[in-house]
């Protein structure tokens, strides 16, 4: 499971800043919202218009990029070549970026990072803690240090003391290809973060029609959800078509939803239902991916076109179903989900950025002294928090208008 995530000068993120999913000890409500008693299985971040949430977004995804497509012999550039860093100051852009991710596997936390620029790899390092924390290698450049009777994984990657890898691939990415140790661990759970937009379901929707016709206690597991939707069944049909440009077959889909009517079950086109409708049931698949899976779920816009209760009640689903190590981060705009009866302060999150220097700030809720209220929702939309749009005058702009 996901313990934290940092990074720095990447986008509009200039300084280093740190998402963590590690529970705050100074609150002891929902405990079903934990994992272990000790890590959240959940947080909604907010924030303004052009804040920086996508850029947030983009960073685990960028990580996860850099990490698992490095190798790929399909890349025509390095792939940390075109990552962005902060470039509204005249010293960011020559600095490195740095990415660094902490979780936990069984009994052993993780603690993996990597500092680059678009030319090489400056740095690289991975420490793993049971008891204390111990140090498994340092790179610098082409130069590593790392304990061989743990890490005998480099042994063939090492000549004459210098890496014989890409100086813009990491070298866990390399070692993971022949080692079944300690490399394809954090590469497995890399695997397991999963990013998609809440606008877009394109990417996603197939996920879910393809667990309705292949996984049966998924599909139970929908429907009792769907229900409340009147959707009781979903009918599936292929609809293939000749690809012009490949000769090949194109997979196409009917689909229907099974609703009841006075006169009995009856066929309708998914289409006819609402955005909303069609939201939740493409989700439905994502997440329940996530929850038997246990990956770290990570979703843009996820309330868009959601009423207020829909989306708290696909979060309760979330916490009911999720008994493992799955956990769901959110980029939300609706200020009524930040509910003391559906989360805990510290899963609540904020981006802001600085009007004057344009740069984006990552903060939790815990960072202020609050006093336990039913809905934080009045004081964030006043502004007690920062994260909101802020308009100083229309006088200018009425004076337009005339």
């Amino acid at each position: 499971m996901l313990i934290s995530f940092s990074f720095s000068n990447y986008c509009s993120f200039k300084n280093v800043q740190t998402f963590s999913l590690l529970g705050s000890e100074k609150y002891q409500e929902h405990p079903e919202n934990l994992i272990d008693g000790k890590f959240l299985k959940s947080s909604l971040i907010y924030g303004a218009n052009a804040s920086g949430k996508t850029n947030f977004i983009d960073a685990f995804y960028e990580f996860r990029d850099v990490i698992l497509d490095s190798t790929s012999s399909e890349k025509e550039e390095p792939l940390i070549s075109s990552i962005t860093p902060f470039l509204l100051d005249d010293v960011s852009s020559n600095e490195p970026t740095q990415f660094e991710i902490v979780f936990k596997e069984g009994d052993v936390t993780y603690r993996y990072g990597l500092a680059f620029n678009s030319v090489q790899i400056l740095e690289e390092w991975l420490y793993t803690k049971t008891a204390r924390e111990t140090e498994v290698f340092f790179r610098e450049k082409q130069k590593i240090i790392y304990k061989k009777t743990r890490f005998t994984e480099l042994d063939s990657l090492i000549e004459n003391d210098r890496l014989t890898i890409d100086p813009t691939t990491p070298v866990i990415s390399v070692a993971a290809l022949t080692s079944k140790k300690i490399c394809k661990t954090i590469i497995t759970f890399v695997q397991k973060i999963r990013v998609i937009s809440g606008i877009d379901e394109s990417g996603f929707k197939s996920v879910t029609y393809e667990l309705f016709e292949k996984d049966e206690a998924f599909k139970v597991w929908a429907l009792e959800i769907l229900k409340n939707f009147n959707i009781h069944n979903l009918d599936i049909e292929d609809i293939n078509e000749d690809s012009p440009n490949t000769r090949s077959k194109v997979r196409k889909l009917k689909v229907e939803v099974v609703k009841k009517t006075k006169e009995g079950f009856k066929n309708f086109p998914l289409s006819f239902e609402s955005e909303g409708t069609r939201k939740v049931l493409y989700l439905l698949g994502p997440l329940y991916d996530s929850i038997k899976s246990n990956y770290l779920l990570i979703i843009d816009e996820f309330d868009s076109k959601f009423h207020t209760l829909l989306t708290k009640e696909v979060l309760k689903i979330f916490h009911r179903f999720s008994n493992q190590t799955s956990q769901l981060v959110a980029v939300v705009q609706d200020s009524c989900l930040m509910d003391s009866s559906l989360l805990r302060p510290d899963q609540i999150w904020f981006i802001d950025k600085n009007n004057i220097s344009g740069e984006s700030e990552l903060y939790s809720l815990v960072e202020y002294k609050i006093k336990q209220k039913k809905n934080y929702s009045n004081d964030y939309l006043e502004g007690k928090y920062g994260a909101i749009p802020l308009f100083s005058s229309y006088s200018e702009i009425d004076g337009l208008m005339e």
